[in-house]
């Protein structure tokens, strides 16, 4: 059986999004499916990681990679940090009929995919968001083709509660409104990360409830992860925090850290925070005020690799997600969280109660935390000083994770899905 994943975000370009393809394209040929690749030739993303064009699993999968040139120049000024001029509003605007500014490049190469897909003889489209307009291009293949077409929602098609407020944002959420119920409808089967989501996406569209439908979970990839022989300072307690800083807003947790600094006792160990990944200026602000209090080292970014190897350098590993949630991020589950899972240290968490938080409090993974509140936040870290304070290498290696947070279990989970909406549309 072959599938054709179309993928905006895909290496060169790194963050946890990205992992989830790559998990998939590393895990499901074990399955008797084969996966070929649609994706930009002109990769432009805040997070770049080239070593992830090396992996090994990679070399057999053909990976196309066509389109994006008109979007380059408007992607890298936005990158760099500059105003949006007029012509790149306009730009935008114009392309919001679409959903996004990607349909330029995803309905600019319909021509193309749809000859791939017919020389390649796929059994499956597999399009994955965000940018949410890859959806439009898997429809425009299959009213084409026939070909059955299953669409994942790695976040939210309409309502997102971390997108910023402004006109532009309330235009695209009304268009979004408009094609979520025409896409379900077209698609043959959808793919949600979170059960919160599809509640979500049910309460908007109720026919997608009747809907061949599946949540599938992130996942730590447990070939990845390896117990660090790393010696730690035993009077430090430090802190790892892995991903981007750039869209949250962290005054209030800056200062539970200096409130935990003003308050703890003199045997208490000293705080180390760490750093890994981009940081916005106003949370360098913080981050740099809070380093009159205690240590900050701030990192910047790094390979996946290095990452992981960061995360097995903590006591304790930083989660953070402190955006306006309007109700609705509850069904925000970084997949994040599920490295720092695999990764086998207490977890701080300083997040809105949700799907999120339900999993770290049922589990025992850590502590749980209201971004807001620098005394709740205070409080996390003691309770996670006394988990990490239990913790050593040995300890960690007999530590069990459930096989359902695994990347190869999810998998396999698409893979059954895969399989169903293919026979189905076969009778």
């Amino acid at each position: 059986m072959k599938i054709l994943i179309l993928s905006y975000y895909f290496p060169p370009m790194g963050g946890v999004g990205v992992q989830r393809v790559l998990k998939l394209l590393k895990y499901i040929p074990r399955h008797g499916i084969e996966p070929i690749v649609i994706t930009t030739s002109c990769s432009i993303h805040k997070i770049m990681d080239y070593q992830l064009n090396e992996l090994e699993y990679l070399r057999g999968v053909p990976v196309y990679r066509i389109g994006g040139d008109k979007l380059k120049a408007h992607l890298q000024r936005k990158l760099n940090g500059k105003r949006t001029n007029l012509k790149g509003a306009l730009f935008a605007l114009a392309k919001l009929r679409h959903m996004d500014i990607y349909s330029t490049w995803s309905l600019s190469i319909l021509p193309e995919v749809i000859q791939i897909v017919e020389a390649e003889k796929v059994d499956l489209i597999y399009s994955t968001s965000p940018p949410h307009s890859v959806h439009l291009l898997a429809k425009e293949i299959k009213q084409v083709t026939g070909v059955p077409w299953i669409m994942e929602l790695r976040d939210s098609l309409t309502d997102w509660p971390l997108r910023k407020a402004g006109v532009i944002s309330y235009l695209q959420s009304v268009i979004e409104s408009w094609y979520e119920p025409r896409l379900y409808e077209a698609s043959d089967g959808v793919v949600f990360v979170t059960h919160y989501q599809r509640k979500h996406a049910i309460g908007r569209c109720p026919e997608v409830g009747k809907k061949p439908s599946e949540v599938i979970l992130n996942g730590f990839d447990e070939e990845e992860v390896v117990s660090s022989d790393i010696n730690l300072d035993p009077d430090v307690f430090r802190i790892v925090y892995t991903g981007s800083l750039i869209d949250f807003e962290i005054e209030e947790l800056c200062k539970g850290f200096e409130l935990y600094e003003k308050t703890r006792r003199q045997k208490e160990k000293r705080i180390e925070l760490v750093i890994v990944g981009p940081v916005g200026v106003r949370a360098q602000r913080h981050l740099y005020s809070l380093g009159k209090s205690i240590r900050v080292d701030l990192v910047g970014s790094v390979n996946h690799v290095q990452a992981l190897d960061y995360q097995q350098s903590a006591h304790c590993l930083l989660l953070v997600q402190t955006a306006d949630y309007r109700g609705k991020g509850s069904e925000i589950l970084t997949g994040k969280v599920f490295e720092y899972i695999g990764a086998k240290r207490p977890i701080l968490a300083a997040v809105k109660l949700g799907e999120l938080s339900e999993l770290i409090i049922q589990n025992k993974f850590g502590a749980v935390a209201d971004p807001f509140d620098p005394e709740s936040i205070c409080s996390a870290i003691s309770i996670c000083l006394n988990l990490a304070n239990k913790f050593s290498k040995k300890s960690a290696d007999k530590m069990d994770r459930p096989n359902k947070y695994t990347r190869k279990y999810q998998v396999a989970r698409t893979a059954e899905f895969i399989k169903s909406v293919v026979e189905k549309a076969r009778l």
